[in-house]
């Protein structure tokens, strides 16, 4: 069956009658439902004659049936719109069955096409989520959406005070790698631009737990030292090496390894000043004055491509020991990002 002759067939199940009932808002529909049949009322043929799977198409209205009879029995009357309504978004739209907003469902771009992820996405097959267009919000996502909410909570004037950043029209800003960042103060919504936010982008879950966690538990008087030291001996936990950081390099290495120049006009771009050992050493300022040292070496016929961070002794003043391995992620990521050719 195509998307055409499933949209005519979904079409044909409303008479009349009905059409006229839901121009009108009388239908026992919830809105968002009442705006998905009317979208579906429109006639269009973009798309239409790609294949639609029709026993997947019955399952997921018998799943509905079975859910409906549960939790919306006193209202039966309903249950067709729903269904209808769900059938249409999944097959034909391509969109999930549910509002995006209620659910705080992320969508994105790729080359493929839009992405949607839910937070509240099950795995179980006798549910409606096992037809439901969406992907698994990834655990990263829902713990950096999880602080994101937390954030309204804390005082921003005494924030923007402590480390003298701007406080703006609801929005904290700050430079963190050489890029220009605002934090809202209500959301905690964290994005990104490099135009003065006439386009912005939202962080991603390494730079957000960093840029959280420098504004929210950074000491009033943080100031570095200018002494360096591998992370593992910034911390006094045992066994600090056993830190999800630890060993995570191994790809950026052989990725780095004989991209001298390539990773020197990386470095360059963050902002960064020779400086140090290794074939590349450079200083890289992260946030203010608080800098972190990257080092790399070749591979050699003795050993193998090497990364190295060195942070400040300080460091602990700004952020948990378990964030400077976020931090260092994300810096490795960025690298590794500018040295694509």
């Amino acid at each position: 069956m195509t998307k055409k002759e499933l949209r005519h067939k979904l079409n044909l199940a409303i008479s009349q009658e009905e059409w006229e009932r839901l121009q009108r808002g009388e239908l026992p529909i919830s809105d968002f439902n009442n705006s998905t049949l009317k979208e579906m009322k429109q006639e269009s043929t973009d798309g239409d004659e790609s294949f639609v799977d029709e026993q997947l198409a019955k399952e997921l209205s018998q799943v509905l049936k079975d859910y409906l009879s549960r939790h919306l029995p006193d209202k039966p009357l309903a249950w067709k719109y729903i269904i209808i309504s769900s059938i249409y978004l999944t097959y034909i739209a391509e969109r999930p069955m549910h509002p995006m907003e209620k659910l705080e469902i992320k969508v994105t771009e790729d080359k493929e096409g839009r992405i949607y992820e839910c937070p509240n996405k099950s795995s179980k097959r006798d549910t409606s989520c096992h037809f439901c267009v969406c992907k698994k919000l990834s655990n990263y996502e829902i713990a950096k959406r999880k602080t994101q909410k937390q954030f309204y909570q804390y005082n921003h004037e005494e924030i923007a005070g402590k480390l003298r950043i701007p406080l703006e029209n609801g929005y904290l800003y700050l430079k963190f790698l050489n890029r220009s960042y605002r934090v809202h103060c209500q959301t905690g919504c964290v994005e990104w631009s490099e135009n003065d936010f006439a386009d912005v982008k939202e962080a991603d879950f390494n730079e957000v737990m960093t840029i959280y966690d420098i504004l929210c538990y950074s000491k009033k008087g943080a100031a570095p030292s200018n002494e360096f030291a591998l992370i593992q001996r910034l911390s006094s936990v045992q066994n600090a090496a056993s830190y999800a950081g630890e060993g995570s390099f191994k790809k950026d290495e052989a990725f780095f390894d004989g991209k001298a120049e390539l990773l020197v006009q990386a470095l360059e771009r963050l902002n960064g000043k020779p400086y140090g050992k290794g074939d590349v050493s450079f200083r890289i300022p992260v946030f203010q004055s608080l800098d972190v040292i990257f080092s790399f070496w070749n591979s050699d016929e003795d050993f193998p491509a090497q990364i190295q961070f060195l942070c400040d002794k300080n460091t602990l003043q700004y952020m948990h020991y378990e964030t400077i391995w976020y931090l260092i992620s994300h810096m490795a990521g960025r690298i590794k990002e500018m040295c694509n050719p």
